[in-house]
């Protein structure tokens, strides 16, 4: 048919025919094109790569933008039909179904990922996604990591679907169960009577729960290493069930228990009457109110514990009525004492940025004269109150009799606090003030009979003297450092310790502001020191910085490292290098 003559007036029939010729027209081009691109991708040189290189480098990529919420490592199957080819015969590459792609693909990707091993990471928030939910379940077998979130506004329950995880799961070693929103009416629910994976999981090693609470003494959970629970709004475990529960678990390694559990002083009077053995726990992270937590010390005996990471608030006076709250604490410091501190040598304190809190770290090594050792820390403790006696009723259940490095951070202690809590110390040998360093030099002069207005003893008369063992003594940061070497009253009191025989031996200064007192101010400190190291800093011009660079190094920070993943740092604008040479744009799952 000449094409030339059909026009818009033609008969039915005959456009009919010329759409019908056209349509084969364009078909035959697009194969003409398509089969141009073909040739085009076959003089790039990475047509030479052997599948199985390709195969790698998909799976590098996709493993490093594992969190794109875009899924944009599927872009590779979109460059050419050999690279789709080998994308869709690589089964590893679609065995991670998570939360946040579209329920459409699941069904795809599970017939992608073959018979390999699966991850699956899946929001539960409508009546759809737990029918979605299910069908990946039915695959219980072959799952390796599994972890579903319930997360805010949810229209249904994660209830049912646990209650489904009835079948072996053989290769399970991380089961994650998030219900985000504990504030819902179902957050919180018990499940009771649960024949969980009808008792085989020979493999699960971690359990991690949020929101909801599962029986903790299950068969299935015999062998985990690593158990997390937090936020258990409502039917949190007692005590009893949770140490049971422990028990049970001699393998844990990790422990980590926030807002977990509920401790009843009038249904267990006596806490420490059976404990549970963790021989191999390693880490322990709790928080909780001050009794519950030395309630729970109590009963679990770890002894190879390298690091705990304590987080205790004020105890509810609805559940404690008869609350001291100074007791409370002393009584954590003498659980920490007896069952978790072999030997204190280095301490560390300081005040959040907030001001509302407290930390402190505790090692059984010294450290050097700047910072605490780099080890991790075998003590960690947060306190939820801005008093400072609260911090010191801590400090007086612990072991301090061999404490030999102290650092102290952004702390407001006068000179009696200081003197009061550490004075007497007599292994302390060295001290590091981060911040006021005035109150410290003051409680220095107690028992040397200088006059001034901050020492009431007269001259003549000397009192044994506090801090007996300190011989190093570093300043960092230090706002009132001008007025405290000009005074001469702090340089007669050193030399008056100096003479008595307990004088410092190195005295260090980092990191003064602006307005630092000159040289000359400063040198007549070397006669009441044996080694004086001072950093002249000025903000402007920067001079003397240079003078600490050779020792300097930063402190440890008492902030625990969550460590937050990113999940936009792996985010690449990717544009491909090839054209495409399929034509199938019409399927909506042509694309991934």
């Amino acid at each position: 048919m000449d094409l030339t003559t059909v026009t818009c007036r033609s008969t039915i029939e005959v456009k009919e025919l010329a759409y019908a010729q056209i349509q084969n027209d364009i078909e035959a081009l697009k194969e003409s094109i398509r089969a141009l691109k073909v040739r085009h991708n076959t003089l790039s040189m990475t047509m030479l790569l052997p599948p199985e290189i390709l195969a790698a480098i998909f799976l590098w990529n996709a493993e490093m933008m594992r969190y794109d919420r875009k899924m944009r490592w599927t872009n590779v199957s979109h460059v050419c039909s050999w690279w789709r080819r080998i994308a869709l015969e690589t089964p590893s590459l679609w065995s991670r179904i998570i939360f946040n792609i579209n329920r459409n693909w699941v069904p795809a990707m599970l017939s992608r990922s073959g018979a390999t091993t699966l991850e699956f990471d899946m929001s539960v928030s409508d009546p759809k996604e737990v029918q979605v939910c299910k069908a990946v379940l039915s695959q219980i077998h072959r799952i390796r990591d599994l972890c579903m979130r319930q997360p805010f506004g949810s229209l249904t329950s994660l209830s049912g679907v646990i209650l489904g995880l009835t079948k072996p799961a053989p290769l399970l070693e991380r089961l994650l169960i998030r219900q985000e929103d504990i504030n819902m009416p179902s957050a919180g629910n018990k499940i009771s009577h649960f024949n969980l994976f009808r008792g085989c999981a020979p493999r699960l090693r971690t359990l991690e729960l949020q929101g909801i609470i599962l029986p903790l003494n299950l068969p299935a959970l015999s062998g985990i290493t690593t158990l997390t629970l937090r936020n258990i709004n409502r039917f949190k475990p007692s005590l009893n069930e949770l140490v049971e529960a422990l028990e049970s678990m001699k393998d844990l390694q990790t422990l980590t228990l926030r807002s977990a559990f509920a401790f009843d002083p009038q249904s267990d009077p006596n806490p420490s009457y059976f404990a549970a053995d963790l021989p191999y726990l390693r880490s322990l992270n709790i928080r909780s109110d001050t009794i519950s937590c030395t309630a729970l010390l109590w009963r679990i005996n770890c002894p190879h514990t390298a690091n705990q990471r304590l987080a205790v608030s004020a105890p509810d006076r609805r559940v404690f009525p008869s609350l001291n709250i100074d007791e409370a604490l002393c009584a954590l410091g003498v659980v920490l004492r007896e069952k978790y501190l072999d030997g204190l040598r280095c301490l560390s304190l300081s005040m959040r940025p907030a001001g509302y809190c407290m930390g402190l770290k505790a090692w059984g090594e010294t450290g050097n004269r700047i910072q605490p050792p780099e080890q991790v820390p075998s003590l960690m403790v947060t306190l939820a109150h801005s008093n400072l006696d609260k911090l010191c009723a801590l400090l007086l259940g612990l072991p301090l009799d061999h404490l030999e490095s102290l650092h102290v951070k952004e702390l407001p202690f006068d000179a009696t606090l200081w003197r009061t809590t550490f004075g007497d110390i007599e292994t302390l040998r060295m001290v590091h003030i981060t911040g006021f360093i005035g109150p410290f030099l003051l409680a220095l002069h107690h028992g040397c009979p200088i006059r001034d207005s901050n020492t009431p003893q007269k001259p003549g008369r000397p009192d044994k003297l506090c801090f007996q063992g300190l011989r190093i003594l570093t300043g960092e940061t230090c706002p009132d450092a001008t007025l405290a070497w000009q005074n001469n009253t702090h340089r007669a009191c050193l030399l008056e310790r100096r003479k008595r025989g307990v004088g410092l031996s190195e005295l260090y200064m980092l990191d003064i502001p602006t307005g630092t007192p000159t040289a000359a101010v400063c040198e007549p400190w070397r006669t009441v020191v044996d080694k004086v190291h001072w950093e002249l800093h000025d903000e402007t011009t920067n001079v003397g910085s240079y003078l600490w660079s050779d020792i300097h190094s930063d402190s440890a920070s008492l902030e625990p490292s969550e460590g937050e993943y990113d999940e936009d740092q792996y985010e690449v604008d990717w544009e491909p290098d090839y054209y495409s040479d399929y034509d199938d744009y019409d399927d909506p799952l042509s694309y991934f």
